[in-house]
């Protein structure tokens, strides 16, 4: 590894490639691409032309974290023992 890898290797903000984004969603490759050229994560574009499909697509790490946070959601059902109660009622 390089000295500019080495001084890089624990940046928390670090451009993530598809199959690191991939791995930590836990979804497809495919998917992780679809999201990627999609617009639904944020990426830095680079290396063709925009009009070009063959861009590099990479995502910050921070941004990727933040996102993920972003859309979590809490599963829904009860949320009082008084609502637990009547839908054992209602079974």
């Amino acid at each position: 590894m390089s000295k500019v890898q080495t001084t890089f290797a624990g940046c928390e903000d670090r451009l993530l490639r598809a199959k690191e984004v991939m791995q930590i969603l836990g979804v497809s490759r495919a998917t992780a691409y679809r999201l990627m050229s999609d617009g639904t994560l944020p990426v830095v574009r680079f290396g063709a032309s925009e009009h070009r499909n063959n861009q590099m697509l990479r995502v910050r790490k921070s941004i990727l974290m933040a996102w993920m946070r972003q859309n979590e959601t809490r599963p829904a059902g009860p949320r009082s023992p008084r609502e637990m109660r009547y839908l054992l009622i209602f079974c």
